[in-house]
């Protein structure tokens, strides 16, 4: 009995062992992946955005938002990407996904981007004040009609 239990702590340990070295070289694969990808870099452009429509809502002390972003580390970034990654993809998909970022397509669209990202987001704000603008000129236009009509006149 006393052997069986000994057979079983080792087998135990051995299989945590083996456990946590696939961990270790998933996460590692994972970590290879988000910076084939930018993702620690593409974190801070976020946060950064994040903070500039911030600077106009939350008043803050001086240097406050400097010091803010001067604490943003894309490792931190990455640190917390990588259980995500792992909960959603399986090791082969970091794998394939490795693979094609590797490519020279893959590695030129990564550089451009943060730029397709910012210009995109640009263009999305222009179109949402349009939008706003278009709602508001119908809403105008239907108040003026309902206010000029015999509604509610008896």
């Amino acid at each position: 009995m006393r052997q069986i239990k000994w057979t079983l702590v080792v087998i135990a340990v051995l299989v945590s062992g083996l456990s946590a070295r696939a961990e270790d070289e998933r996460d590692k694969d994972i970590r290879r992946l988000l910076d084939l990808t930018g993702g620690g870099q593409l974190g801070v452009q976020v946060v950064s955005q994040m903070v500039e429509t911030f600077k106009q809502s939350i008043k803050a002390p001086d240097g406050f938002w400097e010091d803010f972003m001067n604490e943003v580390n894309p490792n931190d970034i990455v640190n917390l990407a990588v259980p995500i990654y792992r909960r959603y993809l399986e090791p082969g998909d970091v794998k394939d996904l490795i693979r094609l970022y590797e490519t020279p397509a893959a590695r030129k669209f990564v550089k451009v981007q943060p730029q397709i990202l910012r210009e995109s987001q640009e263009a999305g704000s222009r179109w949402g004040q349009q939008l706003v603008e278009k709602v508001m000129r119908k809403l105008e236009a239907a108040q003026k009609n309902d206010s000029g009509s015999p509604k509610g006149k008896k």
